[in-house]
């Protein structure tokens, strides 16, 4: 499994754009390196993040802040996330704000995961096949879907590398690259019943 990340030389910078190093992910120790600075998925024009600018993307993050409840049986851990989505590529990295108060919220698992993906160089294409993702998993925020979304460096301890041999678009397929979507059997987010238990986007 390879992620493309285009790093910045920042961390914690809600309006910087420029994003100059590009580096290949490929092991769980380089990705908790890479993460410690704020960082965008895939490449754009001149090394600057803009939804007009982007270029391509192996790499697909959704953000998981568990504001969809106020009960702590309705949270998703890490841990769950990891058993949901066994049979995708993807890493689970904890965010800036995981298990701490953020706002008037109450500390709870807070999270990224990094989905692998075919390259795509449409922006478009893209953010579709994040939304056609959040509509069957409606925990993942809903206003971080588009093409050029920034994540914040932190100092996650751990992170989740795993390879379970398929790439999330071979099974939600964009409306814009294909009319119709196949859904992995028995997947679809209703509560999961078998479980036990940030930034103005600038476009041009």
């Amino acid at each position: 499994m390879e992620l493309t990340l285009s790093v910045s030389s920042l961390k914690g910078s809600r309006g910087n754009t420029r994003y100059e190093e590009r580096r290949v992910i490929r092991s769980r120790e380089e990705l908790l390196d890479a993460v410690q600075q704020d960082h965008v998925c895939g490449v754009f024009r001149n090394n600057r993040r803009s939804i007009d600018g982007f270029l391509e993307a192996d790499v697909l993050m959704l953000d998981c802040d568990n504001e969809q409840s106020e009960e702590t049986a309705d949270w998703i851990t890490l841990e769950q996330a990891a058993k949901i989505f066994s049979e995708f590529n993807f890493a689970l990295v904890p965010s800036r704000s995981h298990l701490k108060k953020k706002g008037k919220k109450t500390a709870r698992p807070r999270w990224h995961i990094y989905f692998s993906i075919s390259r795509l160089k449409n922006a478009e294409a893209y953010a579709a096949l994040k939304r056609r993702i959040q509509e069957a998993y409606p925990f993942f925020d809903p206003g971080a879907l588009d093409a050029a979304r920034m994540i914040f460096g932190s100092d996650p301890a751990d992170a989740i590398w795993h390879e379970g041999g398929t790439n999330v678009d071979e099974v939600f397929v964009s409306e814009e690259a294909e009319n119709t979507v196949r859904e992995p059997a028995g997947r679809r987010w209703e509560g999961e019943e078998d479980l036990a238990e940030e930034d103005a986007i600038p476009s041009g």
